[in-house]
This record gives C-alpha cells, structure tokens and sequence, in this order.
C-alpha cells in the first residue's frame, strides 16, 4: 500500500458522519394520558363559559355599531331569523337607552310649523268645512237661547219704541238694556258704544271705575286696528253719561272740570316753556359777558377790579332783575 492510500484512508475515518433519521422501533408506544371524569366535566362547563362570552361581545359589538356588517339585525337574514320577522324586541344602544324615543313615522302628519294648519283636520274637526261649523255653532247658540213666549202679547218689547219684540240679544245679555235693532241704530246717542279711551278723556273716569263690571258693563270685540292686541272694552253711552253724572253732580259741572284740567294742564305747559327761556337767557348773557373780557367775579377786560352798580330793580313775576349801570350784567333772583 502507498502512502496516498494509507493517508486518504485516515481521512474518511477521522470525518463525522452525518445525521440520519432513526429507524422506527417496533417496540410498545408510550402510555397515553387518560382524564377523570371530573377533568372532561370542567373542560366542558369551560368550553361552554367561552362559547357564551364570545356570543355576547359579539352581541353588544352589534348593538353599538347597527350599521356594521357583522350586525345580525341589519340584514334580511337576521330579521328572517327573529320570531317570525317582528322587529319589537329590537332594543337601542345601552348608551342611547336612557333618552330613546321612538317614532312611528307612517303616523305622523306634517302640520307646517303650526301655523298653515288644514282647518279641515284641526281636532273636533270632524271632516266639517269651516262653514260648516259655523253654521253648527250659530245652530247650538239658537239652542241656548231664550225660548219666546208662548203668546206675542206678553213678549218683552223695546224700551225706545214699545212696540218692536225682535230684541238686540247681545245688548240685553250685557248691559241688561231690552231694545231692537232699528232703535239701537235710530238713537246713536244713547245706545251707542264707546272705547276705554273715549270715557277716559270725555267723561273723566278712572282705570278702577271702568274695570268694575258691576257698576259698568262692557261689551269685549276684538281690536279692528290691532288683532293681535287685547280686545276692546265697549261700554253703553247711556250707562257712561248715567254714571258721569252721579260722579260729578251734572253734565254742567262735567264741563267745568273739563275744562278745568285743560287751562291747568295749559299752564304748567307754559310754565315750563318760561323756565327753559329763562335759562336760556341766562346762559346766553353769561357767555356775552365772558367774551366782552369780564368774568362772575367782576374782572374788566383792563384787568383792574370792578364793582357793579346795580341799577332800579324790576320786579315780575316773582322774579327781580337788576342790571349793572357800568358793564351792562344783569342777575335774576326768584322772590319766594
């Protein structure tokens, strides 16, 4: 043998050999382990744990997103698996469940607002027109009232004429005052109407005197200038001018008052007219004296000192004025 052989020989018997897969034994396997009954019970009642909180995150994940995908409810297989599709055990969000209203919109009508209501539809209604209606409350209003006597000879007859029975109702309900339509007309001024205002300032009455029902009665029509304001108080001439009377003694002495009140309300208007042109004259002749080079306390334009010789005093009115016979400067003072 020559030495490449012995030294190749020492080579492959020094060199690892590589791995290579047992061969299987047919030997006996190893012991498998084997449970209690107590164990598969747990693992059971665990597995069953599991299932039941994965269907309720599943659940309340639904119910918070209703639009997702995965929400049961919002497809037609979900609602198909309920209790033969009825959609009433459909609960809201826990966190919207407190202020949830629900609303059944095929119910619901449209009322424009409030303000362009269908009278036709309006309650109590009852599909009637508004002609209708107001035939129906003429009807029952006639229902109410009076019947007429029984015989035309004892028919209560107007107070003006005597002789007419077709009575003003309203008049007679109000004012207690028994008189027909063509004398109502006939006698403006003693069956006509008048405002608060005009009983305010012809005949001088108060707010209280008006407002007590029991002495004057008045009849309440809505406002034709303001609807939208409170209804006018209108009240019988004949009860205003009875009632004046016995307050003042006479329609004389109404008079008098009258005008009374005029010439004291003319007065204090002139007398505040003065008062207002006296302070204005008073300014305007401070400021003249202020720009001739004087001054409140008597300094000449030269500027030496200067003391006023006051002139006759005029007196009128209660007012005394003086004027300085040097500088011209005149004082008002008011004599009390």
């Amino acid at each position: 043998m020559s030495s490449i052989d012995i030294d190749s020989t020492i080579y492959e018997m020094s060199a690892p050999a590589p791995p290579s897969t047992p061969p299987p034994t047919n030997g006996p396997s190893a012991p498998q382990l084997q449970l209690t009954p107590e164990q598969v019970k747990q693992m059971e009642t665990n597995r069953l744990k599991a299932k039941a909180k994965q269907i309720e995150a599943e659940r309340r994940a639904a119910l918070a997103n209703p639009n997702s995908s995965t929400n049961p409810s919002a497809t037609g297989d979900g609602l198909t698996k309920r209790k033969g599709g009825a959609l009433d055990d459909i609960q809201p969000a826990k966190r919207f469940a407190s202020g949830y209203i629900e609303y059944d919109f095929s119910k619901m009508k449209d009322t424009k607002a409030g303000f362009m209501v269908d009278e036709s539809e309006m309650p109590g209604a009852g599909g009637q027109t508004l002609q209708e209606r107001l035939l129906e409350q003429q009807r029952r209003k006639t229902m109410h009232a009076p019947a007429p006597p029984i015989d035309p000879r004892s028919a209560p007859k107007c107070e003006a004429c005597g002789k007419s029975t077709d009575l003003d109702p309203q008049f007679e309900e109000v004012f207690g005052v028994r008189v027909c339509y063509i004398c109502k007309e006939a006698v403006p001024e003693k069956y006509s109407l008048l405002t608060k205002t005009e009983c305010k300032e012809d005949y001088l009455l108060t707010d209280p005197e008006l407002s007590d029902t029991s002495l004057l009665p008045h009849l309440l029509r809505p406002n034709p200038h303001k609807p939208m304001w409170s209804s006018m108080q209108l009240y019988l001439r004949s009860q205003i001018e009875a009632f004046a009377n016995t307050k003042w003694g006479s329609l004389e002495k109404l008079d008098e008052e009258f005008q009374r009140r005029v010439e004291r309300k003319k007065e204090a208007k002139d007398k505040k007219f003065e008062g207002k042109l006296r302070e204005l004259r008073r300014k305007t002749r401070v400021e003249t004296w202020k720009r001739k080079g004087g001054g409140l306390g008597g300094g000449g334009g030269k500027g030496g000192r200067h003391e006023h010789e006051w002139g006759q005093e005029a007196e009128k009115d209660g007012v005394v004025t003086r004027r300085c016979v040097e500088c011209g400067m005149e004082t008002e003072e008011i004599v009390f």
